[in-house]
């Protein structure tokens, strides 16, 4: 199964690919700081960057009375914030307003065959795992590595006072040149290019395309703002935090993400939106050990592969109440602290393990800022409000400014 997200072949591991635990542990420990929580702090003046250009482009839109595709414009954002945070530099998918070097058509391409030849690896071995194809470079994932060489190019003969994760990567590659190559480079670069154009950020969330659902930062940020439509008491309530802490001063133009860790019913809202719409769909399997192991009062005999349905999980009553499938933010408000450390416990949006999101510091940290502004800034409507969604495309909007935007 994860042999699937090896390129060019299998015979070439990732971060993603590496299923010895040890292995992936170094492999880990070269690319790992620049995903901290310490290092995205950093990115923040950049990121609102981003966040501007994409205010802008709203604004543009919202004055000529065009529908926005959230679909797109979130996924533009998570792109060029990705590379912001690997290269100190946009990827232009906000300034063009469009699909630049055809990156978000190619993985759209792979999420399909990997939802299928995740659970055929046999076929996909006779395939695009093929190795002569890999010598050959025809593959899709080709195309990604044409948008990653140059920019990775550029970005080693220009230095960048930024501690970016590119920079962490050249760092490790000077102190460790056996264990970190050039390829090393490119494939973690190309993993977030590749997860930025699904519509997030890094390795794992990948993982997400074989639920078929278009998830990560971009398609959990339209889920936030879909079901507050789809539950305007929870929007009126959300609107009038952001819009007192705004009167007081306490939000920036862009709102800082300190700023938002203090509206507790933003983060009511981000938290109720992990659990309804998971940023991994799916969990990772995993294979019992030789002999027996007791899991949940369950016996498994070594070699059964288990899995863990996040899904599932989410929708527990005994963990989350009766009113599991109810987009509630509430839930998170009216509970004792221990009641609420159980559910928060027990919320495995980003997964769980040393096989956790990479880059869930990012995406949280993006996820925070985005929605505190746009509410803000925006009014925003169904332009079929009758329609309801599968999947995180297909429902454009109306926008208006509120007249607030600074």
């Amino acid at each position: 199964w994860y042999r699937i997200f090896s390129f060019p072949d299998h015979t070439h591991f990732n971060l993603a690919s590496q299923e010895d635990p040890k292995r992936h542990s170094d492999m880990w420990r070269a690319v790992g700081p620049g995903y901290t929580m310490q290092n995205v702090n950093k990115t923040e003046p950049f990121m609102d960057e981003c966040i501007t250009l994409l205010r802008c482009q709203l604004m543009v839109l919202a004055l000529r009375g065009q529908p926005v595709d959230f679909d797109k414009w979130f996924t533009f954002l998570s792109l060029d914030v990705v590379g912001q945070a690997t290269f100190s530099t946009r990827l232009g998918y906000l300034d063009t307003g469009r699909d630049v070097g055809l990156a978000i058509s190619t993985v759209k391409i792979v999420a399909a065959y990997t939802a299928i030849m995740g659970q055929f690896t046999w076929l996909h071995d006779l395939t695009l795992g093929n190795l002569l194809l890999g010598k050959l470079g025809i593959q899709p994932h080709v195309k990604m590595m044409g948008i990653c060489k140059p920019i990775i190019k550029a970005r080693k003969e220009n230095p960048s006072p930024r501690r970016d994760m590119m920079a962490e990567l050249l760092a490790m590659q000077a102190k460790f040149p056996d264990k970190v190559k050039d390829f090393d480079i490119e494939n973690a670069a190309q993993l977030n290019i590749a997860a930025g154009a699904e519509g997030g950020f890094i390795l794992h969330c990948i993982f997400s395309i074989l639920s078929n659902q278009k998830l990560t930062t971009g398609g959990v940020t339209q889920a936030f703002v879909y079901h507050l439509l789809r539950n305007p008491k929870h929007l009126k309530r959300l609107r009038a935090e952001i819009d007192e802490a705004n009167a007081k001063g306490e939000l920036s133009s862009v709102a800082q993400f300190t700023e938002t860790q203090k509206l507790p019913f933003l983060q009511a809202c981000i938290k109720e939106t992990y659990r309804m719409y998971c940023p991994i769909g799916v969990g990772m399997p995993r294979v019992v050990p030789d002999g027996r192991r007791t899991i949940c009062s369950k016996y498994f005999v070594g070699g059964t592969i288990l899995n863990i349905n996040s899904y599932a999980i989410h929708r527990y009553p005994k963990i989350f109440g009766a009113d599991t499938n109810t987009f509630n933010p509430e839930r998170w408000l009216s509970i004792d602290d221990e009641e609420y450390k159980r559910m928060e416990r027990n919320l495995v949006h980003w997964g769980a393990g040393y096989n956790k999101c990479a880059g869930h510091h990012l995406s949280h940290f993006q996820m925070c800022k985005v929605t505190a502004t746009l509410l803000r800034d925006f009014d925003f409507g169904q332009i079929c409000p009758e329609k309801e969604w599968v999947q995180p495309h297909g429902w454009p909007c109306w926008v208006k400014a509120r007249g607030q935007v600074s």
